[in-house]
């Protein structure tokens, strides 16, 4: 899919606040543009290491990105996918679920996983919430 996106390398205990800083930057671009997104937010993780990461947000888009943003795919092909229900802090277990299910089926991890946010913050009691976990298989 193709998505307007922000991406930066980060420590990863600056996500939460770039990824704020991010959709503040993300929302007036496609708004100047008269852009709307055309499907829920998309979090993409390049590289994930030790305490630093390299992270893309952005939102799927009819059509290129607009000035300030970058225009970006998601992966195609086959990947492993989950969808975790509950707060945020809970995708650990998705990823180590779909770690495990890689290795019991003999199938090697790509690079790039990518997480979907199936519901707004706010939509839905924080226990409920919706996350699709994406993992490319190499």
């Amino acid at each position: 899919m193709a998505i307007a996106s922000v991406r930066k390398e980060i420590a990863q205990t600056e996500l939460g606040e770039w990824i704020d800083d991010a959709l503040g930057q993300i929302f007036p671009a496609l708004g100047t543009a008269g852009l709307h997104p055309t499907g829920p937010m998309v979090c993409r993780y390049h590289t994930w290491a030790d305490d630093r990461t390299d992270c893309e947000i952005g939102f799927p888009i009819s059509g290129p990105a607009p000035g300030g943003l970058e225009s970006s795919e998601t992966p195609g092909g086959r990947s492993a996918v989950t969808v975790h229900v509950g707060r945020y802090e809970g995708l650990g277990n998705a990823y180590a679920a779909l770690s495990d299910w890689m290795e019991s089926e003999g199938v090697a991890p790509g690079t790039g996983p990518y997480e979907v946010y199936l519901d707004e913050m706010g939509s839905v009691p924080p226990d409920e919430m919706r996350t699709e976990v994406v993992w490319p298989l190499a």
